[in-house]
């Protein structure tokens, strides 16, 4: 595959799912070529015509604040090999602790002393989507909230986990873990 092909493929990608590549992410680029220039330019282009189906909530589950794969997911995603247990069980690890991330984000927005204001501008912030998305199915929200309904969810979310701290984290692993399963391919 050719450096600038490689390019075009990342850049139509940050354009797909609304993330923008730094000066950062140069030296990244340049290791990620290196790893994949001996892929076919047909099965790289198959592979992220698949990739593209995402939706910008699975993109965003799947690789949170960042918005841009790491250098091995970016490997992962244009040479597919068939991993180990080691690479498995480190996935799984990978995994298990951005799902624990993700709920504690939420039980720090909850305990913020000044919840009323501040839960409501996080909620609504693009950049917590993924988060906001749990909260939507954990409490089951079909239609977009006025600013006093997310009021009142922050409130029954704080008086929740009050009530179990432990069942309430575990609730809300689960609601994340059904919202971005585990994929090992």
């Amino acid at each position: 595959m050719k450096e600038e092909f490689l390019k075009n493929m990342i850049n139509a990608t940050a354009v797909n799912f609304q993330f923008t590549l730094g000066d950062d992410f140069k030296p990244i680029f340049s290791m990620l070529y290196q790893a994949v220039k001996h892929v076919d330019e047909a099965v790289a282009t198959k592979r992220m015509q698949e990739l593209w189906k995402s939706t910008k909530a699975e993109w965003d589950g799947k690789y949170g604040f960042r918005g841009y794969p790491n250098l091995a997911s970016w490997i992962e995603i244009f040479d597919k090999k068939p991993l180990t247990e080691i690479e498995i069980s480190k996935k799984k690890r990978e995994y298990e602790e951005n799902l624990r991330h993700k709920a504690q984000i939420i039980i720090l927005w909850v305990n913020d002393p000044n919840l009323k204001n501040f839960f409501p501008q996080r909620y609504k912030n693009p950049d917590y989507e993924h988060i906001k998305n749990i909260l939507d199915k954990f409490w089951g929200v079909k239609e977009k909230l006025t600013d006093d309904r997310i009021v009142k969810m922050a409130i029954c979310t704080k008086k929740k986990f009050l009530d179990d701290p432990v069942g309430f984290r575990q609730e809300l692993i689960g609601v994340a873990r059904d919202q971005s399963p585990l994929l090992l391919t």
